[in-house]
């Protein structure tokens, strides 16, 4: 048999071998278009290749993803292309925010203020303290339309003078200022001076104020303080319902467990409370941090760690004499770092 012969012949058996496994490539190694292999499942397997199963009114095609080389966007391996509006893993349903299959119109419900807006069948289930057809306002003695609210809206709180109130849509901005701010005690009542630096608030292993142990938190200035609920100037850093961002970078000259603490403490008429976050602190990473002020965000007082409510949490804001964010992390901690 001549060299020819013998290519002709092994060119036949390698496409007769695609075609009876659906397989395609040099190596035979990828699926055929409309053809996959599920996760884990090796193309040395004769049935490796399976046919995509998609429902024809809402796939793209009726392809799939072939296998692991390709999945993305939260796609496995056997899971149709769909067309907007459609989802499951044959596109075989309306995906969230539609309904009405096989139409698959937009959802008219609104997601922050109903129950159902993954489903959306029938009419708009609207939250607690949310009215509306479509459940796109808040009922009366309310505001604050929030997809992260359970209850969609908050209750208006006025000290009592009033108990309705509405949204006002003011402007937002950045508070960048680090000047002024000292380290102090739990109790926020010892003070020492700190070193700023370019990354901000900033210790270093042979600083004084590292060696004392009883300083563990980084003290606002007067400029952070006062009524954050009704004034404007305070209002846009730190009121109800807003964030205080910021990042935290820490090392220590040991191995050894964080120091347990709380990380945020605000107090105010007469009352101390405190936020503690769920998460680990990797050493020499710069984490960023972000606490949402309100009760719905695990505050705590701190003599009695009963959770906040709402009136409590608007009466610490209306005076706030105290805010500190921690600066210690380990028990061995030779560097602290915070910037805002």
């Amino acid at each position: 048999m001549n060299t020819d012969s013998i290519r002709s012949t092994l060119i036949f058996r390698i496409n007769d071998f695609t075609l009876q496994h659906n397989t395609q490539g040099i190596n035979c190694q990828d699926c055929k278009n409309f053809f996959y292999r599920p996760s884990g499942v090796s193309h040395y397997n004769p049935d490796a290749c399976r046919h995509c199963d998609c429902e024809a009114t809402g796939s793209v095609d009726g392809s799939c993803v072939k296998d692991d080389g390709e999945a993305t966007q939260g796609l496995s391996p056997g899971d149709c292309y769909c067309k907007p509006g459609f989802g499951g893993h044959r596109c075989d349903r309306c995906a969230l925010g539609y309904r009405n299959y096989p139409v698959c119109e937009p959802c008219p419900c609104s997601i922050a203020g109903s129950l159902n807006y993954a489903t959306c069948e029938d009419s708009c289930q609207c939250k607690e303290n949310v009215a509306g057809i479509f459940c796109d306002r808040c009922k009366p003695g309310f505001f604050n339309l929030d997809v992260d609210n359970p209850n969609g809206c908050t209750a208006c709180f006025c000290f009592g003078i009033i108990n309705e109130c509405q949204q006002v849509n003011w402007g937002t901005e950045k508070i960048m200022d680090m000047s002024g701010w000292i380290l102090t005690d739990a109790d926020g009542k010892r003070s020492s001076s700190l070193l700023k630096s370019s990354f901000g608030l900033s210790l270093t292993a042979n600083s004084r104020q590292m060696q004392d142990k009883s300083l563990a938190y980084w003290k606002a200035p007067s400029a952070y303080l006062g009524d954050l609920v009704s004034n404007l100037t305070f209002y846009r850093i730190l009121s109800y319902g807003g964030y205080l961002h910021y990042f935290v970078y820490f090392a220590a000259d040991a191995h050894g467990p964080l120091t347990p603490m709380a990380d945020v403490v605000l107090k105010g008429n007469r009352m101390t409370i405190e936020h503690s976050l769920k998460m680990n602190f990797p050493e020499r990473e710069n984490i960023s941090i972000s606490v949402r002020f309100s009760e719905i965000s695990d505050w705590f007082h701190r003599d009695t760690h009963i959770r906040v409510n709402k009136r409590e949490f608007m009466t610490v804001l209306a005076d706030v004499q105290l805010l500190m964010v921690r600066a210690v992390y380990h028990k061995h901690q030779m560097q602290s770092r915070c910037v805002f």
